[in-house]
C-alpha cells in the first residue's frame, strides 16, 4: 500500500534524527510501506525498549549505553506547607501544589555515560500549634539545565493571603474572623476550592475571608494554578464552615492542600494533605496531614490552634529509550 500525499510530520519515540529525518522522506514522496521502513535505517531489525525510573531524592543519572537522543520527563517541584492558625475557631489555607511539567527533552549534548544532575524540591515547612503564620514555600526540582518545575506557595495563615510560589501553585487564603474555614491550596490541573459556610438564621451572613495570588508559574503558567479563599460568618454561634479542598493535580502529582475548617476539614487532591478541624477548645483542632513526599503534594491547614502539614517533596520520573537487536 502506497503512502500517498503524507506532508504531516511523523515523530516515533525514540528515532534519533537522521533516521527521523529520512522516514519523513520517504513518507512525503509516493513510498511504498516496505521502502519506508528501509529508508529509516533499518528501524525494523531494532526494538526500542522503554524504561522509566523515578527520583525522590537529589541524585545525579547517568545516560545509559544504546539509549535514543529523547527522553521524556515528568518533573514536580516541592509542595507548600499549610497555612498557621490561632485558637478560637481560626483557619489555615491549604499550601499549593508543586509545579509540574512534562516534557520529551533532546539530550544528544549529554553523552552516553555522562551525568544529569537532578535536584528534587524540598516541601514547604509547617507551621507549629497556635501560631499565626503562613506555610512555607515548595522548592524549584531541576533536570540538569534542561528543565524546572518551581515549588507550590504556603497556605495564608488566619487574616492572611496564601503565598505566591516560586512557580507553582498558589497557597490557599486564610479565615478572617472566629469560626472561620480556609481555602484549599491551588493544584498543578486546577484551582484550590473556596471554603464554604451554611447558615442556620436567615438575619446572619457570611463573608468572604483571605484570598490568594495569582499564579506565575514557570512557562507561562503551565502546571500551576491559584488557591481558594476563606470564608466566615456573622454570628460565632453558627458554626457550619468548612474548608476548602485542594486543586486537582496533573498525572497524580501536584494536588493541593485542604484548608482548615471549623466544622469540616478540606481534603487533599493527588498527594496534598488533608486540613484540620475544629473538635473542642480544649484540647485544640486536630492538626492536619502533610504532602506525601515524591507527589509534590500541598500540606493542608490549620484549624483550632493546631499544627498545619508539612509539603510533600518533589520528584522527577524519566522515561528513556534502549536499542536492542530483534
Amino acid at each position: 500500500m502506497a503512502v500517498n500525499s503524507t506532508t504531516k510530520l511523523t515523530v516515533l519515540p525514540g528515532l534519533d534524527s537522521t533516521m527521523q529525518s529520512n522516514m519523513q522522506v520517504a513518507l512525503n514522496s509516493n513510498a511504498t510501506l516496505a521502502q519506508v521502513i528501509s529508508a529509516s535505517g533499518g528501524v525494523s531489525t531494532k526494538l526500542l525498549k522503554p524504561v522509566t525510573v523515578k527520583f525522590n531524592d537529589t541524585a545525579n543519572w547517568t545516560r545509559p549505553a544504546n539509549t535514543m537522543s529523547s527522553v521524556e520527563v515528568i518533573l514536580v517541584g516541592g509542595g507548600g506547607g499549610g497555612g498557621g492558625c490561632h485558637a478560637s475557631g481560626h483557619a489555615g489555607g491549604g499550601g499549593g501544589g508543586g509545579q509540574v511539567v512534562r516534557r520529551f527533552v533532546d539530550i544528544s549534548g549529554t553523552a552516553v555515560g555522562q551525568n544529569i544532575l537532578i535536584t528534587i524540591g524540598a516541601g514547604g515547612s509547617r507551621v507549629s500549634g497556635n501560631t499565626n503564620t503562613n506555610g512555607g514555600d515548595g522548592g524549584q526540582s531541576t533536570f540538569g539545565t534542561y528543565l524546572t518545575a518551581g515549588g507550590g506557595g504556603g497556605g495564608g495563615a488566619y487574616g492572611q493571603t496564601g503565598r505566591q510560589g516560586s512557580g507553582g501553585s498558589s497557597g490557599g487564603g486564610g479565615g478572617q474572623a472566629s469560626h472561620s474555614a480556609a481555602g484549599g491550596g491551588g493544584g498543578a490541573g486546577g484551582a484550590g476550592e473556596h471554603a464554604r459556610c451554611m447558615m442556620i438564621h436567615h438575619s446572619w451572613y457570611t463573608y468572604g475571608g483571605q484570598g490568594s495570588h495569582n499564579t506565575s508559574g514557570a512557562n507561562g503558567g503551565e502546571g500551576a494554578s491559584m488557591g481558594g479563599s476563606g470564608e466566615y460568618k456573622g454570628s460565632s454561634s453558627d458554626q457550619n464552615c468548612c474548608g476548602g479542598g485542594g486543586g486537582q493535580g496533573l498525572y497524580g502529582f501536584g494536588g493541593g492542600g485542604g484548608g482548615g475548617g471549623d466544622w469540616g476539614a478540606g481534603p487533599g487532591s493527588n498527594g496534598g494533605g488533608y486540613g484540620g478541624s475544629r473538635t473542642s477548645y480544649t484540647p485544640y483542632g486536630t492538626s492536619a496531614s502533610a504532602g506525601i513526599d515524591g507527589t509534590g503534594g500541598g500540606g493542608g491547614g490549620c484549624q483550632e490552634g493546631a499544627t498545619s502539614g508539612f509539603g510533600g517533596k518533589g520528584t522527577c520520573l524519566i522515561t528513556y529509550y534502549v536499542k536492542e537487536s530483534a
